[in-house]
Protein backbone atom coordinates (compact mmCIF):
# COMPACT_ATOMS: atom_id res chain seq x y z
CA UNK A 1 0.00 0.00 0.00
CA UNK A 2 1.26 3.06 -1.28
CA UNK A 3 2.15 5.65 2.16
CA UNK A 4 0.41 8.96 2.38
CA UNK A 5 2.32 12.30 1.30
CA UNK A 6 2.92 14.52 4.31
CA UNK A 7 2.52 17.60 4.06
CA UNK A 8 3.07 20.83 5.97
CA UNK A 9 -0.62 20.71 7.57
CA UNK A 10 0.14 17.39 8.91
CA UNK A 11 3.22 18.57 10.49
CA UNK A 12 1.06 21.50 12.07
CA UNK A 13 -1.71 19.54 12.90
CA UNK A 14 0.72 17.05 15.06
CA UNK A 15 2.54 19.85 16.74
CA UNK A 16 -0.73 22.09 17.32
CA UNK A 17 0.36 24.79 15.70
CA UNK A 18 -0.48 26.91 12.70
CA UNK A 19 0.26 26.74 8.83
CA UNK A 20 1.81 29.65 8.80
CA UNK A 21 4.63 28.70 11.62
CA UNK A 22 5.50 25.40 10.15
CA UNK A 23 5.84 27.11 6.55
CA UNK A 24 8.76 29.92 7.91
CA UNK A 25 10.57 27.18 10.02
CA UNK A 26 10.51 24.63 7.05
CA UNK A 27 12.33 27.52 5.16
CA UNK A 28 13.87 29.23 7.28
CA UNK A 29 12.25 32.20 7.61
CA UNK A 30 12.67 34.96 10.36
CA UNK A 31 9.30 35.41 12.94
CA UNK A 32 9.83 31.65 14.47
CA UNK A 33 11.67 30.94 17.72
CA UNK A 34 14.98 28.69 18.06
CA UNK A 35 13.28 25.87 19.86
CA UNK A 36 10.25 25.96 18.04
CA UNK A 37 12.07 26.10 14.84
CA UNK A 38 14.43 22.78 15.83
CA UNK A 39 11.06 20.98 16.63
CA UNK A 40 9.31 21.21 13.61
CA UNK A 41 12.15 20.63 11.66
CA UNK A 42 13.10 17.48 13.81
CA UNK A 43 9.22 16.63 13.21
CA UNK A 44 9.11 16.88 9.79
CA UNK A 45 12.56 14.78 9.38
CA UNK A 46 10.58 11.92 11.57
CA UNK A 47 7.59 12.37 9.12
CA UNK A 48 9.46 12.18 6.33
CA UNK A 49 8.72 15.84 4.51
CA UNK A 50 12.01 16.70 3.75
CA UNK A 51 12.63 13.27 1.39
CA UNK A 52 8.94 14.07 0.06
CA UNK A 53 10.41 17.64 -1.22
CA UNK A 54 13.58 16.09 -2.82
CA UNK A 55 11.82 12.76 -4.13
CA UNK A 56 8.90 15.26 -5.55
CA UNK A 57 11.57 17.40 -7.09
CA UNK A 58 14.05 14.61 -8.70
CA UNK A 59 10.88 12.50 -10.09
CA UNK A 60 10.45 16.24 -13.08
CA UNK A 61 12.21 15.90 -15.92
CA UNK A 62 12.86 19.96 -15.30
CA UNK A 63 11.18 22.79 -13.58
CA UNK A 64 10.95 26.04 -15.71
CA UNK A 65 10.11 29.40 -14.28
CA UNK A 66 10.17 32.87 -15.18
CA UNK A 67 11.13 36.07 -13.44
CA UNK A 68 9.88 38.69 -15.32
CA UNK A 69 11.07 41.49 -13.27
CA UNK A 70 12.28 45.89 -13.95
CA UNK A 71 16.06 45.42 -15.30
CA UNK A 72 18.56 46.92 -12.59
CA UNK A 73 19.04 50.17 -14.30
CA UNK A 74 19.08 53.98 -14.06
CA UNK A 75 16.38 55.19 -10.99
CA UNK A 76 15.31 51.12 -10.75
CA UNK A 77 18.86 49.87 -9.85
CA UNK A 78 18.56 51.20 -6.32
CA UNK A 79 15.84 48.92 -5.25
CA UNK A 80 15.84 46.33 -7.86
CA UNK A 81 19.58 45.45 -7.74
CA UNK A 82 19.00 43.29 -4.33
CA UNK A 83 15.71 42.26 -6.14
CA UNK A 84 17.75 40.44 -8.84
CA UNK A 85 20.48 39.71 -6.20
CA UNK A 86 17.73 37.46 -4.05
CA UNK A 87 16.25 35.73 -7.11
CA UNK A 88 20.39 35.06 -7.86
CA UNK A 89 20.93 33.29 -4.50
CA UNK A 90 17.75 31.25 -4.62
CA UNK A 91 18.79 29.82 -7.95
CA UNK A 92 22.45 29.39 -6.25
CA UNK A 93 21.07 27.35 -3.04
CA UNK A 94 18.67 25.02 -5.74
CA UNK A 95 21.67 24.53 -8.14
CA UNK A 96 21.57 20.48 -7.44
CA UNK A 97 17.53 20.85 -9.19
CA UNK A 98 16.92 20.64 -12.32
CA UNK A 99 15.95 24.08 -12.55
CA UNK A 100 15.63 26.34 -16.03
CA UNK A 101 14.86 29.86 -14.92
CA UNK A 102 14.14 32.29 -18.07
CA UNK A 103 14.80 35.57 -16.72
CA UNK A 104 13.44 38.47 -18.42
CA UNK A 105 13.99 42.11 -17.10
CA UNK A 106 11.96 44.96 -18.53
CA UNK A 107 12.13 48.61 -18.86
CA UNK A 108 10.89 51.24 -17.07
CA UNK A 109 7.78 51.50 -14.56
CA UNK A 110 5.03 51.59 -17.01
CA UNK A 111 2.48 48.97 -16.09
CA UNK A 112 1.28 48.72 -19.57
CA UNK A 113 4.86 47.33 -20.85
CA UNK A 114 4.63 45.00 -18.29
CA UNK A 115 1.62 43.64 -19.67
CA UNK A 116 3.23 43.95 -23.21
CA UNK A 117 6.31 41.61 -21.65
CA UNK A 118 4.24 39.37 -19.70
CA UNK A 119 1.98 38.40 -22.92
CA UNK A 120 5.46 38.09 -25.11
CA UNK A 121 6.70 35.76 -21.91
CA UNK A 122 3.12 33.78 -21.94
CA UNK A 123 2.52 33.27 -26.06
CA UNK A 124 6.62 32.18 -26.17
CA UNK A 125 7.21 29.74 -22.69
CA UNK A 126 3.68 28.87 -22.09
CA UNK A 127 4.59 25.08 -23.14
CA UNK A 128 7.64 25.13 -20.79
CA UNK A 129 7.06 27.06 -18.02
CA UNK A 130 5.81 25.84 -14.33
CA UNK A 131 5.91 29.26 -12.63
CA UNK A 132 6.23 32.84 -12.52
CA UNK A 133 7.77 35.73 -10.36
CA UNK A 134 6.83 39.19 -11.03
CA UNK A 135 6.21 42.37 -9.61
CA UNK A 136 3.05 43.71 -10.42
CA UNK A 137 3.40 47.55 -11.11
CA UNK A 138 -0.56 47.98 -11.34
CA UNK A 139 -2.57 45.32 -9.69
CA UNK A 140 -6.15 45.76 -10.72
CA UNK A 141 -4.60 45.97 -14.97
CA UNK A 142 -2.50 43.01 -14.76
CA UNK A 143 -5.21 40.49 -13.07
CA UNK A 144 -6.25 39.78 -16.50
CA UNK A 145 -2.47 38.56 -17.46
CA UNK A 146 -1.68 37.07 -14.00
CA UNK A 147 -4.58 34.51 -14.61
CA UNK A 148 -3.81 33.92 -17.83
CA UNK A 149 -0.83 32.21 -16.54
CA UNK A 150 -2.69 30.63 -13.75
CA UNK A 151 -5.09 28.96 -15.97
CA UNK A 152 -2.60 27.26 -17.81
CA UNK A 153 -1.35 25.91 -14.46
CA UNK A 154 1.70 28.00 -14.46
CA UNK A 155 1.68 29.10 -11.01
CA UNK A 156 2.63 32.89 -10.09
CA UNK A 157 4.01 34.22 -7.00
CA UNK A 158 4.76 38.44 -6.68
CA UNK A 159 6.78 40.01 -4.38
CA UNK A 160 7.07 43.14 -3.20
CA UNK A 161 3.12 44.42 -4.10
CA UNK A 162 0.47 42.65 -4.81
CA UNK A 163 -2.00 41.62 -7.00
CA UNK A 164 -4.86 40.42 -4.50
CA UNK A 165 -7.88 39.91 -6.53
CA UNK A 166 -5.78 37.65 -9.02
CA UNK A 167 -5.09 34.18 -9.26
CA UNK A 168 -1.41 34.32 -7.81
CA UNK A 169 -0.96 31.56 -5.39
CA UNK A 170 0.77 34.43 -3.09
CA UNK A 171 2.52 37.25 -2.46
CA UNK A 172 6.22 38.14 -0.43
CA UNK A 173 6.30 41.63 0.82
CA UNK A 174 6.23 43.61 3.58
CA UNK A 175 3.20 44.88 5.72
CA UNK A 176 2.45 48.09 3.47
CA UNK A 177 0.24 49.82 5.23
CA UNK A 178 2.03 48.89 8.69
CA UNK A 179 5.77 49.99 7.10
CA UNK A 180 3.89 53.60 6.46
CA UNK A 181 2.43 54.10 10.13
CA UNK A 182 5.91 53.28 11.08
CA UNK A 183 7.21 56.15 9.07
CA UNK A 184 4.86 58.45 10.56
CA UNK A 185 5.44 56.96 13.77
CA UNK A 186 9.09 58.07 12.97
CA UNK A 187 8.33 61.39 11.48
CA UNK A 188 6.39 62.43 14.48
CA UNK A 189 9.46 62.56 16.73
CA UNK A 190 11.29 64.46 13.89
CA UNK A 191 8.51 67.75 13.75
CA UNK A 192 6.43 69.57 15.52
CA UNK A 193 3.19 71.66 13.88
CA UNK A 194 2.74 73.83 12.54
CA UNK A 195 4.06 73.14 8.58
CA UNK A 196 4.06 70.75 5.99
CA UNK A 197 4.95 66.86 5.65
CA UNK A 198 5.61 65.72 2.22
CA UNK A 199 4.83 61.84 1.40
CA UNK A 200 6.59 61.02 -1.99
CA UNK A 201 4.28 58.44 -2.51
CA UNK A 202 5.80 56.75 -5.70
CA UNK A 203 3.10 55.19 -8.11
CA UNK A 204 -0.23 56.03 -7.53
CA UNK A 205 -1.60 52.80 -9.53
CA UNK A 206 1.07 50.34 -6.90
CA UNK A 207 -0.82 48.99 -4.46
CA UNK A 208 2.19 48.37 -2.12
CA UNK A 209 2.92 52.48 -2.45
CA UNK A 210 -0.42 53.44 -2.23
CA UNK A 211 -0.97 51.68 1.11
CA UNK A 212 2.26 52.64 2.83
CA UNK A 213 1.05 56.76 1.80
CA UNK A 214 -2.47 55.79 3.54
CA UNK A 215 -0.07 54.10 6.71
CA UNK A 216 1.80 57.29 6.55
CA UNK A 217 -1.27 60.01 6.38
CA UNK A 218 -3.09 58.43 9.06
CA UNK A 219 -0.20 58.24 11.64
CA UNK A 220 1.32 61.39 11.19
CA UNK A 221 -2.18 62.80 11.84
CA UNK A 222 -2.66 61.19 14.53
CA UNK A 223 0.35 62.14 16.21
CA UNK A 224 1.48 65.84 15.06
CA UNK A 225 -1.61 68.84 15.82
CA UNK A 226 -1.14 71.22 12.49
CA UNK A 227 0.81 69.05 10.05
CA UNK A 228 -0.38 69.05 6.69
CA UNK A 229 0.35 66.99 4.35
CA UNK A 230 1.17 66.94 0.54
CA UNK A 231 1.03 63.54 -1.67
CA UNK A 232 3.62 64.29 -4.18
CA UNK A 233 3.52 61.53 -6.95
CA UNK A 234 5.80 59.91 -10.02
CA UNK A 235 4.68 60.83 -13.17
CA UNK A 236 6.37 58.59 -16.48
CA UNK A 237 8.93 61.98 -16.17
CA UNK A 238 12.85 61.39 -16.17
CA UNK A 239 13.98 61.59 -12.47
CA UNK A 240 15.52 64.89 -13.71
CA UNK A 241 12.16 66.36 -13.82
CA UNK A 242 11.03 64.72 -10.41
CA UNK A 243 14.57 67.00 -8.91
CA UNK A 244 13.06 69.94 -10.23
CA UNK A 245 9.75 69.62 -9.17
CA UNK A 246 11.05 69.15 -5.63
CA UNK A 247 13.19 71.74 -5.47
CA UNK A 248 10.71 73.96 -6.89
CA UNK A 249 8.37 73.04 -4.28
CA UNK A 250 10.76 74.04 -1.55
CA UNK A 251 11.48 77.17 -3.04
CA UNK A 252 8.42 78.41 -2.71
CA UNK A 253 7.31 76.41 0.26
CA UNK A 254 9.34 77.54 3.37
CA UNK A 255 7.27 75.73 5.78
CA UNK A 256 8.29 72.25 5.16
CA UNK A 257 9.05 70.24 8.23
CA UNK A 258 9.40 66.92 6.91
CA UNK A 259 9.42 64.34 3.73
CA UNK A 260 9.23 60.81 3.46
CA UNK A 261 10.19 59.14 0.66
CA UNK A 262 8.19 55.49 0.19
CA UNK A 263 10.35 53.92 -2.26
CA UNK A 264 14.27 54.25 -3.53
CA UNK A 265 14.30 56.15 -6.42
CA UNK A 266 12.22 59.33 -5.42
CA UNK A 267 14.70 59.28 -1.82
CA UNK A 268 17.53 59.99 -4.06
CA UNK A 269 16.07 63.06 -6.05
CA UNK A 270 14.92 64.18 -2.57
CA UNK A 271 18.02 64.29 -0.83
CA UNK A 272 19.60 65.90 -3.15
CA UNK A 273 17.41 68.39 -3.78
CA UNK A 274 17.78 69.22 -0.18
CA UNK A 275 20.79 69.13 -0.28
CA UNK A 276 21.61 71.63 -2.93
CA UNK A 277 19.31 73.92 -1.41
CA UNK A 278 20.93 73.90 1.90
CA UNK A 279 17.88 72.98 3.82
CA UNK A 280 19.68 69.79 5.18
CA UNK A 281 19.19 71.34 9.34
CA UNK A 282 15.44 72.40 8.35
CA UNK A 283 14.01 69.52 6.80
CA UNK A 284 13.95 66.34 8.25
CA UNK A 285 13.86 62.93 5.66
CA UNK A 286 13.18 59.45 6.03
CA UNK A 287 13.72 57.52 2.85
CA UNK A 288 13.73 53.53 1.81
CA UNK A 289 16.01 51.17 1.69
CA UNK A 290 19.85 50.82 1.43
CA UNK A 291 22.25 51.23 -1.51
CA UNK A 292 25.13 53.70 -1.98
CA UNK A 293 23.94 56.70 -2.80
CA UNK A 294 21.04 56.66 0.38
CA UNK A 295 24.11 55.40 2.64
CA UNK A 296 26.08 58.54 1.96
CA UNK A 297 22.74 60.75 2.69
CA UNK A 298 22.69 59.20 5.71
CA UNK A 299 25.92 59.79 6.73
CA UNK A 300 26.00 63.00 5.86
CA UNK A 301 23.05 64.41 7.70
CA UNK A 302 20.83 65.24 5.18
CA UNK A 303 18.83 61.93 5.27
CA UNK A 304 18.03 60.97 9.05
CA UNK A 305 16.46 57.74 8.78
CA UNK A 306 15.81 54.72 6.19
CA UNK A 307 12.79 51.92 6.44
CA UNK A 308 14.84 49.22 5.49
CA UNK A 309 12.45 46.72 3.25
CA UNK A 310 15.58 44.08 2.36
CA UNK A 311 14.23 43.59 -1.49
CA UNK A 312 16.71 40.75 -1.59
CA UNK A 313 15.04 38.88 1.36
CA UNK A 314 11.68 39.12 -0.89
CA UNK A 315 12.80 38.09 -3.73
CA UNK A 316 14.28 34.69 -2.26
CA UNK A 317 11.91 33.93 -0.20
CA UNK A 318 9.37 34.29 -3.31
CA UNK A 319 11.64 32.24 -5.24
CA UNK A 320 11.83 29.58 -2.99
CA UNK A 321 8.43 29.53 -2.19
CA UNK A 322 7.11 29.54 -5.64
CA UNK A 323 9.72 26.66 -6.23
CA UNK A 324 8.26 24.69 -3.47
CA UNK A 325 4.70 24.91 -4.37
CA UNK A 326 5.83 23.20 -7.74
CA UNK A 327 7.21 20.49 -6.06
CA UNK A 328 5.02 19.61 -3.21
CA UNK A 329 1.69 21.23 -4.85
CA UNK A 330 1.30 22.27 -1.15
CA UNK A 331 -0.25 26.19 -1.14
CA UNK A 332 1.65 28.14 1.43
CA UNK A 333 -0.11 31.04 3.13
CA UNK A 334 -2.03 33.76 1.25
CA UNK A 335 0.22 36.34 2.11
CA UNK A 336 4.20 35.90 3.55
CA UNK A 337 4.86 39.59 5.55
CA UNK A 338 8.49 40.13 5.26
CA UNK A 339 10.54 42.20 8.03
CA UNK A 340 11.50 45.85 8.00
CA UNK A 341 13.50 47.81 9.89
CA UNK A 342 14.82 51.31 11.03
CA UNK A 343 18.18 52.42 9.78
CA UNK A 344 20.59 55.58 11.61
CA UNK A 345 23.50 56.62 11.40
CA UNK A 346 24.77 54.77 14.06
CA UNK A 347 23.62 51.10 13.18
CA UNK A 348 23.82 51.42 9.44
CA UNK A 349 27.37 49.36 9.16
CA UNK A 350 25.47 46.23 10.60
CA UNK A 351 23.02 46.71 7.12
CA UNK A 352 25.57 47.34 5.01
CA UNK A 353 27.31 43.84 6.01
CA UNK A 354 24.09 42.57 5.30
CA UNK A 355 23.75 43.69 1.70
CA UNK A 356 27.53 42.93 1.09
CA UNK A 357 26.70 38.96 2.47
CA UNK A 358 23.87 39.39 0.13
CA UNK A 359 25.43 40.14 -3.22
Amino acid sequence: MKSKRVTLKDIANTLNISLGTVHRAIYNKKGVGEDTRQKILETAKSMGYEVNLVASALKRRSICIAVVLPEAKNDERYFYESIWNGIDRAINELKDFNIEVIKVPFQGIDYRNQIKVLQDVYEKYKDRLNGLLTVPWNDVELDTVIDLFANANIAVVTVNTDAPTSKRITCVSPPSYQVGRLAGELMSDFVAGPGKVIIMGGKRETRIHHETKEGFIHEILKEVTGIEVIEIYDSYASGGLLYDGIKDFLTKFDDVKGIYSNNARNTVQVCQAVKDLNLKNKIKIIGSDIFEENTGFLKEGIMQAIIYQNPCNQSYIGFKTLFNYIVTTERPPEHEYTEVSIVLKNNLQFYTELLSENK
